[in-house]
This record gives structure tokens, sequence and C-alpha cells, in this order.
């Protein structure tokens, strides 16, 4: 069967950049774990 593909947006240009790299990652390795095919985008590094 397919995979479903999601996108996790993490980082961003504020303050909060290392908190929102932490739970993003967090998020996309569990999205892993249960079957996903995850891709991350890093706000600032890949649409800035």
């Amino acid at each position: 069967m397919k995979k479903k593909h999601v996108a996790v947006l993490l980082g961003g240009f504020s303050s909060e950049r290392p908190v929102s790299l932490s739970s993003g990652k967090a998020c996309a390795d569990a999205l892993e774990t249960e079957g996903y095919q995850v891709t991350r985008v890093d706000v600032s590094r890949d649409v800035g």
C-alpha cells in the first residue's frame, strides 16, 4: 500500500525557532514511525 505523504513545516523567523525545530522534528519522527512519508520544510532556509 502506498504511504501517505505529508509535509511538516518547522523553524521560522521568530525567537521561537529552536522550539519549532525541536517540536517539528518530534512530530515528523512520530509520523514516520506510523508509516507516513514525511518531508520536512525548514521555513527560513527553504522558503525564505
